[in-house]
């Protein structure tokens, strides 16, 4: 007799090739779920769906999510054992696919650790999107043009903006560095860097934020993960912040010129 002590955790990640629409459509109908419980499933990079299960019921329920079109894993007493991320083979250096590092008009790239792959659906938003193998730490970047405003903000109260759309996700929210100006150490591009944690419940997720100025475009950094497993992924989010390089006719002179200004225009405290 099989032990119940498997649990399944649903991975807010869509399996290759999906249609995202389809998939949310599909989950929200076969689980019946009401836009709030869909919206907090999305806040976090696991949620735990199933407990209590035998590795069959397990296996049945991964099964039932990867044909809803989402990533799931298995988790047995609380350590993970199984996920559809690691399973699935996916190539990203072949012809006609772009690496997983680079936005589709080659104008920002980003380096991402070893095991790191692209991803579609975290933000449609994103011009690169990726996350780690086992699914529990994330990176998007989002740029936008300054065209879009009438004067342009500067690249402190740009950031200012961009902290408070973020924590007004969530009723419940902690900032733990607000806009702190500071230098890309291996470049030495200004650029500004926030920490906070937005709470679901008792799950939090804890995230990095850094805004970079070009000459035509601001450019979000967000990397994330689980409170839980924040710590051991910092370093590798603070890699992936200071690898963020412009390119071509958005590169060297876009952020040449924002080199020589002052970090942000703002007061350091």
């Amino acid at each position: 007799m099989q032990d119940p002590d498997f649990s399944v955790v649903f991975i807010p990640l869509v399996k290759p090739r999906a249609d995202l629409e389809d998939s949310i459509s599909a989950l929200k109908k076969h689980f019946q779920l009401k836009d709030k419980q869909l919206s907090a499933l999305f806040r976090q990079p696991t949620t735990t769906i199933k407990q209590q299960l035998t590795s069959t019921q397990a296996k049945s329920m991964v099964r039932l999510l990867w044909g809803l079109g989402w990533h799931s894993g298995i988790l047995k007493n609380h350590s993970r054992v199984y996920s559809t991320i690691e399973s699935v083979e996916i190539q990203f250096d072949v012809a006609g696919q772009r690496p997983c590092n680079q936005s589709p008009d080659q104008l920002e790239s980003l380096e991402f650790p070893k095991g790191w792959s692209q991803f579609d659906s975290l933000n449609p938003k994103a011009t690169i999107q990726a996350g780690n193998a086992q699914g529990l730490a994330f990176c998007i970047v989002i740029p936008q043009a300054k065209s879009d405003f009438d004067p342009s903000p500067s690249h402190y109260s740009y950031s200012q903006a961009v902290l408070k759309s973020a924590v007004s996700q969530s009723t419940n929210c902690e900032i733990l560095q607000s806009c702190q100006p500071r230098f890309a150490e291996t470049t030495g591009w200004p650029l500004s860097l926030s920490e906070f944690i937005l709470w679901d419940l008792s799950n939090g997720t804890h995230y990095l934020l850094a805004v970079y100025e070009g000459r035509k475009r601001f450019y979000s950094i967000y990397c994330w993960a689980g409170c839980g497993d924040f710590a051991r992924f910092r370093n590798d989010f603070l890699f992936v912040i200071e690898s963020f390089r412009l390119h071509d006719h958005a590169g060297s002179s876009d952020q040449a010129s924002t080199r020589r200004r002052s970090a942000l225009a703002a007061p350091v405290s």
